[in-house]
């Protein structure tokens, strides 16, 4: 059988963005409603990373709007021969959308993860945690003012970014595509690690180390699909035949932000599944911390020991501690000479900024 030249091969697999894109903005959507559903049952204020989520799933809106645009009037979906020889016109409109879809994954897709160490940076409180999370966090600040500065700046003059005819330099944009992936990966696996010392340091037992560690290694799913889109840019060029295989790539664009848009939102879901499953939840009434401990709950609803370090503190008699009232008249008891301490001595301490 003889295959049909590119140039005339009119096959076309765009509504396959279409189809992904209708299923996955409204799981976005209900995933965030719930992290705001959870916030208003334990009537907590809202705080930074509530903002930058919302941000984020304004940007995740609109990269979909962007990828659904290009197929409909880019051509993505078709082969890029096809379209420079029956509709010319398309191929100037498609590389347009490449420069927006690049712009807002950039942004899209760190704020999220600058989200999730917010949370940590309200969560942990020993001098060093906090510096690292501080240093990640002015990482990936600096790698999505880079990356959009050097997006459209990739090719003089700008209207060779969508004009080939234009006499340029351009940088290599696959190669830009493929090695920017390596430190989003590195931060990745940095957010991941970052909260395991902290965990295992806690006075704890080992079932309530386990699940703390699930809760905030959830955080990190975002780095399964930051491999795969990464791995997805090696197979070939993708500028050869790029409305072709665009399809692929401006899914994994989608996906990637999205993941790490829910992995923020799902340690902050615990007081609505509380809610729903008590039983499940706590199928006792003894702490999971010991029916001798004290356990807390951070703003986000995160089950916390507020006056545990790294070195076992006792417990101190009830002169040396403070009490403040909380905003639902729940008194909440806080060791803050412990705290204190602690501080002091760079020792591994969660947040006494709790709610109950």
């Amino acid at each position: 059988m003889t295959s049909v030249p590119l140039e005339d091969d009119s096959t076309f697999r765009g509504n396959r963005v279409i189809v992904f894109t209708a299923i996955w903005i409204p799981v976005q959507i209900i995933c965030i409603a719930l992290r705001y559903v959870a916030r208003w049952l334990i009537k907590g204020p809202w705080v930074r990373d509530d903002f930058l989520i919302f941000t984020a799933l304004f940007l995740q809106i609109c990269q979909a709007g962007v990828d659904i645009s290009a197929v409909k009037h880019g051509g993505a979906g078709h082969h890029l021969a096809y379209l420079e020889k029956h509709h010319p016109d398309q191929v100037a409109v498609w590389f347009k959308h490449l420069l927006a879809l690049a712009a807002i994954y950039w942004v899209a897709v760190n704020l999220p993860k600058i989200a999730i160490l917010c949370l940590y940076r309200r969560l942990f409180i020993a001098k060093w945690t906090r510096i690292m999370i501080s240093i990640v966090m002015f990482v990936l600040i600096g790698m999505t003012i880079a990356t959009f500065i050097v997006n459209f700046a990739e090719c003089k003059p700008f209207a060779a970014n969508w004009d080939a005819s234009i006499p340029s330099a351009c940088i290599d944009r696959n190669a830009f595509y493929i090695w920017t992936s390596i430190p989003n990966i590195a931060t990745d696996l940095a957010i991941l690690a970052l909260p395991i010392p902290v965990v295992w340091n806690l006075h704890a037992t080992r079932r309530t180390k386990i699940l703390l560690t699930i809760t905030f290694a959830v955080g990190s799913l975002g780095l399964v699909t930051s491999v795969i889109r990464f791995s997805s840019f090696f197979g070939s060029n993708s500028f050869t035949d790029s409305t072709w295989t665009s399809v692929e790539h401006m899914t994994w664009t989608q996906v990637e932000p999205g993941v790490y848009l829910i992995s923020a939102c799902l340690p902050t879901w615990r007081p609505l599944i509380e809610k729903i499953l008590p039983r499940i939840i706590h199928p006792s009434k003894t702490s999971a911390l010991g029916s001798n401990k004290k356990q807390t709950r951070g703003n986000d609803g995160i089950p916390l020991q507020a006056h545990r370090s790294s070195h076992g503190f006792q417990r101190l008699e009830d002169s040396s501690r403070k009490k403040f009232p909380h905003p639902n008249d729940i008194t909440v008891t806080v060791d803050y000479s412990v705290v204190d301490h602690a501080k002091e001595n760079n020792e591994v301490v969660i947040s006494h900024d709790v709610m109950v």
